[in-house]
């Protein structure tokens, strides 16, 4: 943490009401550039050079040009929808920022690979490509664009809804930001479609067939207190009644989730079939929804590793098919494929451009608001940002000072 660099801070509020563009590159919804700070001019210096002086690790100093870019934006999906031109909104028909998924398609349900054949090239017309959601790409985004810089009334918002946009103007824009692609530069977080996501609800939902099969909660609960492989400081909260209950049809609730933070249901979800499997009757190990978590727990566990060859990738993969078809098979679980079960298919591509998605899911970031709040306090409630500011840089200058 204390390698992170607080490039910019603002309130909600003020990104609400002035917009992404205007906060991080200067840039109002007019495309006016305001002669003010921003991230975005301090990138275009960085990608140009800057001459710094540093130590030169014999006691004295030396000068260096340091260049910096971004390579990748770590976020969940409102928040890197925000910064981008995409609907911020999982109900929209095209809810994907990476791809041109219709929720109103017959294939919207349906597993898709983008990492192996026929996964369909970048701007193929829809009459010549399978069925199914092709890539997005950065040219056809921009021209879309340009062509929505000429519209405006209903004729601007028949344009946006069609294509999942909704605004012409956002901040990782190449204009601005150099060398970013705005149709890649933000990957899947898999701390929010995971733990925060698939996970909670997937294991409502299974916690409630089990229960409905003969699991006793009681018996769940003691065997979670009694397991020594979850790590010391996760302390895993008592299964709440809440999970019994159901609908109509003898189905689970689409609102049941497992009420824990991403880090308990991270590590409850990797411990499950240890905790879980001494309890349960042939009859359930035998039933889809069992068979369904452990695959998706598996997909978890790849997806987690700090290390993954070029054959886990195509595994990545290969599990995400093979847990939705599952998934499909549990007849209780109709209608309860939501859009992160759809993101999920884009795992295996992030994997390929950018490596271990570990190494860009949002925990760490999620711990750093501690920091925010920490710093927000000691300014008693005035000028928060920039107190906030003040307070990480002071800190982070002490740690790299007790580094040298």
């Amino acid at each position: 943490m204390d390698n992170l660099l607080l490039a910019g801070l603002a309130r909600s509020s003020v990104y609400k009401t002035h917009g992404m563009a205007r906060v991080f590159c200067g840039v109002d919804q007019d495309r006016v550039q305001h002669q003010e700070p921003n991230l975005a001019e301090d990138l275009r210096r960085l990608d140009a050079g800057v001459w710094i002086t540093i130590p030169d690790g014999y006691g004295g100093m030396r000068r260096v040009r340091l260049r910096a870019w971004v390579l990748l934006v770590a976020a969940d999906m409102l928040a890197a929808n925000s910064l981008l031109p995409f609907m911020e909104s999982t109900g929209a028909h095209l809810f994907c920022r990476q791809c041109d998924c219709d929720s109103r398609a017959a294939y919207a349900n349906a597993a898709h690979s983008f990492v192996r054949p026929p996964a369909p090239e970048p701007g193929a017309a829809k009459s010549a490509r399978p069925s199914g959601p092709s890539l997005r790409s950065w040219p056809m985004l921009k021209a879309l664009l340009e062509r929505c810089r000429g519209l405006s009334g209903k004729h601007l918002k028949k344009e946006f809804t069609e294509n999942g946009i909704n605004k012409r103007v956002f901040a990782f824009d190449p204009t601005y930001v150099p060398h970013v692609t705005p149709t890649d530069i933000a990957p899947q977080d898999i701390l929010h479609l995971f733990p925060d996501g698939i996970l909670r609800s997937e294991c409502a939902w299974l916690f409630y067939i089990l229960i409905k099969l003969g699991l006793d909660l009681r018996a769940v609960r003691h065997a979670v207190r009694a397991c020594t492989s979850l790590p010391a400081d996760v302390r895993v909260p008592d299964l709440h009644d809440d999970l019994k209950k159901g609908v109509k049809g003898g189905k689970p609730s689409a609102k049941a989730v497992m009420r824990m933070t991403g880090s308990q249901m991270m590590h409850f979800a990797l411990h499950s079939h240890q905790i879980l499997d001494p309890l349960l009757t042939p009859q359930m190990k035998a039933h889809p929804a069992w068979i369904c978590w452990l695959k998706l727990v598996e997909l978890f566990a790849l997806v987690i590793q700090v290390r993954l060859e070029v054959s886990d990738v195509e595994r990545i993969d290969n599990l995400v098919h093979e847990h939705s078809q599952l998934f499909d098979n549990v007849a209780e679980y109709e209608g309860l494929k939501r859009p992160k079960h759809h993101f999920a298919q884009h795992v295996a591509m992030d994997a390929w451009r950018y490596g271990p998605p570990r190494g860009y899911w949002c925990f760490g970031f999620e711990g750093f608001n501690k920091v925010i709040k920490k710093g927000a306090s000691l300014s008693n409630w005035k000028s928060e940002t920039v107190s906030i500011m003040k307070y990480w840089s002071l800190r982070s200058g002490h740690a790299l000072k007790a580094r040298l």
